[in-house]
């Protein structure tokens, strides 16, 4: 690169990042700040690197590739109206793998590696860079992590390609890439947001079939589209009569799973028993509001709110995520909001409320502890013990006993410290950043909130969201609908609620069941049992939406047998991995 072209754009990258921390510095909200600060820190670095990033035409060429996808891959997300796009967004990824591999260098891992990760990076900043919103360091550390993960599976395809042959090579792309998606998806360190089968959740009409696969099946589709797209045309530079093949083979992988899923949209019947629903939207800033505004000011907000849409025919009201802080979950009658709704929910006699709440329950010396018990000394010199959960509970009219289920998928670093028996000496670090070292109390089983019939609720709070096989064990206890409970006010309004929101038409049709969704800031909506999003409220208001669901009790394909896809997936990648090994001993031994 021009060395004073170079210094132009390193001057300006260092401009906008000096402006994004000062904006940063002075605003309460972060907005999209962030995104700058990402982008800015991203070029700045590239360029400052150009001798070894962009010092040749072929490190140009590799650049450029991997800019390119992480474009493609980012706009193959929602909220984007483009996100079909990722059906091709991973080819220029591909392209860049197989011409380092035609170099035929020692250094061609390494350089796989460097520019997937550049590319990587940038993809996941682009796509993900509002989750630094609620907390800067968390956020960099879970686009750094995801990108490191996605960035080292494609290297273990490459080094598979180059050992095993194309063939084997490109299955383990496929196979491998899908098993780390399932990793990503059970494990400490999880944050399966970029689930390829993710990206289509804006276009329920496309993807109607992952009642029977699941999001990974849609993760699958994508894979083999982007490959089959890039073999014809490598194929088509060499033998244009064979690209034809590779090409139409393409337009039939793309076209037939469509065809399938319009033909069931259009077709399918929503079931169940109908119940009459409210979701409240009570607005209340999460940063600074929730805390300052008086107890009482916020649960007369709720209240107004409530009866606004109540009468005697409703069955169900909603309220959203952490709706009321400090409560004792061994005595959730004595709190005194819960009194107060208590009171409110006896006004209506076939009332069940739905709410989250932040809880806690203190241990005697005698009692076994959670492993996130924490400890505090108190003035007369007494320790107590005790654990906070992120919960919901039901109350419900006439009846004196509260439910309760602690949320049991957490965000990790704010709601949990992964391996913290590995890394404990990281816990001043973590506690120093704003994070939870002890986290919160989980509870084995996922639990559903009767209605003292036959009608059970799936209360999902926030994150658990985004985990297909984690919601479908509500609905294997028997749920016939999905409450959604969420606060995504941390993120401002940027695209990370919005890619929350539509992430939750995927659960509805892997279930086939109706979701209701209560956001504290918004967008709080109903989902019907196709996946369409309904009644959504605007972001930043206060809002109160109503409407009759139905509750559904028949069993899909996937809810019945679990992700099988992925469970294949595994074991030709445990295969694959076999068998590179053999020929690794073999050709060491020669």
């Amino acid at each position: 690169m021009n060395r004073t072209l170079r210094i132009v754009f390193i001057l300006l990258c260092a401009v906008m990042l000096v402006y994004s921390i000062n904006q940063m510095i002075l605003r309460p909200m972060w907005g999209y700040m962030t995104f700058l600060f990402y982008v800015s820190l991203f070029f700045l670095f590239s360029f400052a690197l150009a001798p070894t990033m962009l010092g040749t035409k072929a490190s140009k060429k590799y650049f450029i590739l991997s800019t390119a996808g992480a474009c493609l891959m980012s706009l193959g997300y929602p909220p984007l109206a483009t996100a079909p796009i990722i059906l091709i967004g991973f080819v220029p990824f591909l392209i860049l793998e197989d011409i380092i591999s035609r170099k035929n260098t020692g250094l061609h891992r390494a350089e796989v590696f460097k520019y997937t990760f550049s590319g990587f990076l940038l993809w996941n900043i682009l796509t993900t860079f509002w989750v630094s919103n609620s907390a800067l360091m968390a956020g960099f550390v879970a686009i750094s992590l995801n990108t490191l993960f996605m960035s080292l599976t494609f290297l273990a395809f490459h080094v598979t390609k180059v050992k095993l042959g194309k063939p084997a090579g490109y299955l383990s792309l496929v196979v491998y890439w899908l098993s780390f998606e399932y990793l990503h998806h059970h494990w400490e360190l999880s944050w399966p947001w970029l689930t390829f089968g993710n990206s289509l959740a804006g276009y329920p009409s496309l993807v109607q079939w992952y009642e029977f696969t699941g999001t990974t099946g849609g993760s699958l589709w994508i894979l083999l589209s982007n490959m089959l797209l890039f073999l014809g045309f490598k194929s088509w530079l060499d033998n244009k009569q064979y690209g034809k093949g590779f090409f139409l083979g393409w337009i039939l992988m793309v076209a037939i799973p469509i065809f399938i899923s319009l033909n069931i949209f259009n077709h399918y019947t929503e079931k169940g028993v109908p119940q009459d629903v409210v979701v409240v939207q009570p607005n209340f800033e999460p940063f600074y509001e929730k805390f300052t505004v008086p107890e009482k000011i916020q649960l007369t907000r709720f209240i107004s709110l409530s009866k606004s849409k109540l009468d005697t025919s409703v069955n169900y009201l909603v309220y959203p995520e952490t709706s009321f802080e400090s409560v004792n979950a061994n005595a959730l009658n004595s709190d005194r909001n819960i009194m107060w709704l208590e009171r409110m929910v006896d006004e209506y006699p076939h009332l069940d409320l739905i709410t989250g709440i932040g809880s806690y329950r203190v241990f005697d010396s005698h009692t076994v502890h959670p492993v996130t018990v924490r400890e505090k000394v108190l003035d007369s010199g007494d320790t107590i013990f005790y654990d906070h959960h992120n919960a919901a509970i039901s109350i419900r009219s006439g009846v004196d006993t509260i439910p309760i289920y602690f949320k049991s998928r957490f965000v990790p670093g704010a709601e949990i410290f992964p391996f913290k028996q590995l890394l404990f000496f990281l816990r001043p670090l973590v506690d120093k950043l704003g994070g939870s070292t002890e986290g919160l109390t989980a509870q084995p089983e996922r639990s559903v909130f009767n209605n003292g019939g036959n009608l059970n609720v799936a209360p999902v709070i926030c994150y658990e969201s985004i985990y297909s096989e984690y919601c479908t064990e509500y609905i294997r206890k028997g749920a016939n609908a999905i409450f959604i409970v969420t606060n995504d006010g941390w993120w401002d309004d940027t695209p990370g609620y919005r890619q929350h929101l539509v992430y939750g038409a995927l659960r509805a049709i892997e279930t086939r069941r109706s979701i209701a969704r209560s956001a504290n800031s918004g967008c709080s909506a109903f989902i019907n049992q196709r996946g369409e999003i309904e009644q959504p409220t605007q972001y930043g208001v206060q809002a109160v939406i109503r409407q009759k669901i139905l509750f559904n009790d028949e069993i899909t394909f996937y809810v019945r047998y679990g992700d099988l896809i992925s469970k294949a997936a595994i074991g030709i990648s445990l295969t694959l991995v076999i068998a590179f090994l053999i020929v690794f001993f073999k050709k060491k031994n020669q």
